[in-house]
């Protein structure tokens, strides 16, 4: 199993924590900056992209994207310029906006911008799969909630097709990942201290996707409080560290702690009921004791 840790935190380049000083390096490659751009930019409407490129300097500033990320995509695209005046079905449109959605923008819009400094802003402690984001911020929600852990695990996944943190071949291993994010990521999940998701039951299954039909995946949602989740990200690393066991025996701790205060809130509601019923028996005898000693 190849074993990745993702976190989504605001404890990144915070004082004496894990993601911070020398161990922090930044991490990026082309799929997953595409993914996390994919995730924050607000899509651009397919027949306004198609129809800008009439205007050549549009088309100019794709082109000179293209030629950025992936030179040999140049050719592809000229030629399909090229054949959108004969395009009388819309299937020269549809394959281009197929090949080339993400280098279309209508404008440099703040969604645009900010979604450009969000697909790098992805870091890595050097030499080990442990990986965190900047928490999602209210008004960076261009996507649906329900799009955003599919997309960390499009970045695990590429994050496993390119590990070099062993001599192993990744391709054929299965990964075992952990995703802790903040409690704001996704709607429902800021009510508790902390919330945690491993069964494969209807609300682990509508929060992963298809995405995560071939992996292992323990999903946990925390606040930046005391809680393990929150203490472990404020400790600066150190190579006697494992982090992803931290994960596990915070996961593990609390879950055995869960039927421990089902059991004691049980007996505490019979403590109560008891406690209720002793002050009524006390209160009726001590009615017929007074009632008693009136007589005399």
């Amino acid at each position: 199993m190849k074993q990745i840790v993702i976190f989504s935190t605001k404890y990144i380049d915070e004082d004496n924590c894990l993601f911070s000083g020398d161990y922090k390096v930044s991490y990026t490659t082309n799929k997953i900056s595409q993914y996390l751009f994919d995730f924050f930019n607000v899509e651009t409407p397919k027949d306004s992209a198609i129809e800008s490129l009439k205007n050549e300097e549009q088309k100019s500033k794709i082109r000179d994207k293209i030629e950025k990320e992936d030179r040999s995509k140049l050719s592809l695209f000229d030629g399909y310029c090229a054949n959108l005046k004969y395009d009388t079905t819309g299937k020269v449109a549809e394959e281009l906006w197929n090949n080339f959605e993400h280098y279309f923008t209508i404008g440099e819009t703040a969604e645009y911008k900010n979604a450009q400094i969000r697909s790098t802003n992805f870091f890595q402690l050097k030499g080990l799969n442990v990986f965190a984001i900047p928490c999602i911020k209210n008004d960076e929600k261009t996507k649906p909630d329900s799009e955003w852990i599919p997309t960390l695990i499009k970045c695990a996944k590429e994050i496993a097709k390119n590990d070099k943190c062993d001599n192993k071949d990744t391709n054929e291993e299965k990964i075992d990942l952990r995703l802790v994010l903040h409690d704001k990521d996704v709607k429902g999940y800021d009510e508790e201290d902390y919330y945690i998701v491993i069964n494969n039951d209807d609300e682990y299954h509508k929060l992963v996707g298809e995405e995560a039909n071939d992996i292992s995946c323990k999903i946990v949602f925390f606040k930046h409080t005391v809680n393990s989740f929150a203490k472990l990200l404020k400790r600066p690393y150190r190579d006697d560290r494992n982090i992803f066991k931290e994960i596990d025996d915070a996961i593990r701790n609390y879950q055995e702690i869960e039927p421990i205060k089902e059991e004691y809130n049980k007996v505490l509601e019979s403590k109560e009921k008891y406690l209720e019923q002793y002050e009524e028996l006390d209160r009726r005898l001590r009615n017929q004791i007074n009632k008693i000693e009136d007589c005399k």
